[in-house]
């Protein structure tokens, strides 16, 4: 099962979030995204070979930065705001001009950007302004190791105050820079998935009364379940996660619901912890969600939870599922819907493989007719595959109870059409079709003349050649070959 939800995750383009989605939700999203940017910016250009700075732009660098060290020491708030701002305004000529990055580099800047949220962490626009900084930086922030620990305790400090005003405004400030690094920052983020601070915190922000506040937490969660660098899992798995983001699911205005079934779709391909309770309490939610809701994103974000859940290696929660009526008919509707009809293809064949629920599907004529013509009707290789995949797991459990029903023309004549023409390439696929045709051989009595007729067996002898170092599939199909001959 995790091998199928591997398989098909990979088959989607991305099984995204959508930028304008996310930061519609969160306070001046514009700005947001332009940061967020200017950081992709800067990682990209630090690749390229650098060209040297004009004697001008050095000597702004130079400059600045000895307006930096100055104002680090002083005791005017306004000026040390004032002068971080210009620092940030360099920060993003450097997203686009070559060479500048290596020169702010050279001048120690973020060891003094470390220094002023050190200094100044009480200060909500100056930490903010710092942190923007920081993002912005976020290739080349942190390569110096007492840098790095000075300003991670610094952040864990304001993280662990009260969520009073204005501390909230800082968390504010802190969960939206590690938001924005959540894809660019390895050793950053790394470090706050394993802290015992930062993760609980958040979680506990997914519930405060101040709207931004709870959507830049759930933004800053997804950016971190999301990222491929946050390797520490155990805080996104915990009761206290699950049951906020039920809260949400239930409660929750519709933007926060939004990012928060794509927070839980990220979550729910973790191991889950064993409150089976809390579980089919989220799954209640979800399937009704899909029967309220029009929104194809958000229904597919929903799906792919529970094709997630369905995934699970243990089988835990698909008795769960199963048992919820409600799903089959919101099912019907939503493979109607293009959007949404690979995940809930996907679902299907998950229902498919487990032979207590296979029946589910089975007993289906009109499930069965829809995913047949699936299989000549779609244009999309992965709703073919799905399609192809439940067909086959019907036809081979249930002992042979739904191979009539699966072995009729279409399917085989789309079998044999996929191997001769290619439309199924990868190894998967080929003992998919070649197996719905030898179980339809020993079933059917018909099904060996309809197969001569369509040239099935010269189609199936190629696969024995052009797989041979594969003895499976040449084995299967020099079986199907023999059955041919030795018919009458």
């Amino acid at each position: 099962m995790e091998e199928r939800q591997k398989q098909f995750k990979e088959s989607l383009n991305e099984v995204d979030i959508p930028q304008k989605l996310l930061m519609a939700s969160l306070k001046s999203a514009k700005l947001r995204k332009q940061h967020f940017i200017s950081a992709k910016r800067l990682a990209m250009e630090e690749k390229k070979t650098e060209a040297p700075l004009s004697p001008e732009l050095a000597e702004a660098v130079k400059s600045l930065s000895e307006l930096v060290v100055l104002e680090v020491t002083s005791t005017h708030s306004a000026r040390v705001l004032k002068s971080v701002k210009q620092l940030f305004q360099m920060v993003e000529l450097a997203a686009v001009q070559a060479g500048l990055g290596t020169a702010i580099k050279s001048t120690d800047l973020v060891p003094f950007l470390g220094s002023i949220i050190n200094r100044w962490n009480k200060f909500s626009e100056i930490v903010a302004e710092a942190l923007k900084c920081i993002v912005a930086l976020s290739p080349l922030a942190f390569v110096r190791e007492d840098v790095f620990c000075s300003l991670m305790q610094t952040l864990e400090e304001i993280m662990k105050r009260p969520s009073m005003h204005p501390h909230f405004i800082l968390k504010e400030q802190v969960m939206w820079a590690i938001g924005n690094m959540a894809g660019d920052c390895p050793q950053f983020i790394r470090r706050v998935a394993a802290s015992d601070v930062f993760v609980p915190q958040i979680i506990d922000l997914m519930s405060y009364k101040y709207e931004s506040i709870k959507s830049t937490a759930l933004w800053c969660l997804y950016g971190l379940t999301q990222s491929a660098y946050c390797e520490e899992k155990k805080h996104f798995t915990s009761p206290r996660m699950l049951e906020e983001l039920q809260a949400i699911l239930k409660k929750g205005k519709d933007k926060e619901k939004a990012i928060a079934i794509w927070v839980l779709a990220n979550v729910t391909q973790l191991e889950l912890p064993l409150g089976l309770g809390l579980v089919a309490g989220i799954i209640d939610i979800l399937i009704s969600e899909l029967q309220a809701t029009a929104d194809a994103e958000y229904c597919r974000g929903a799906l792919s939870c529970l094709g997630n859940l369905l995934a699970d290696e243990h089988g835990r929660f698909n008795q769960i599922i199963a048992l919820n009526k409600k799903l089959y008919a919101n099912l019907s509707e939503l493979l109607k819907v293009e959007k949404v009809r690979k995940e809930c293809m996907w679902i299907l064949s998950l229902f498919a493989a487990d032979p207590t629920l296979c029946t589910i599907i089975g007993e289906s004529e009109a499930l069965i007719n829809f995913l047949t013509g699936q299989l000549s009707e779609s244009v999309d290789y992965t709703i073919r595959k799905e399609a192809l995949l439940t067909l086959y797991y019907l036809a081979s459990q249930a002992d042979g109870k739904y191979v009539k029903a699966v072995g009729n023309e279409k399917v085989v004549n789309f079998c044999v059409y996929a191997l001769d023409t290619q439309v199924v390439n990868d190894v998967q696929m080929v003992m998919c079709a070649l197996s719905i045709i030898d179980l339809t051989l020993d079933s059917l009595p018909d099904a060996t003349t309809y197969l001569k007729g369509i040239n099935g067996g010269v189609v199936v002898e190629k696969m024995i050649y052009k797989y041979a170092q594969n003895v499976q599939i040449s084995g299967l199909a020099n079986k199907i070959v023999q059955k041919l001959s030795s018919s009458k």
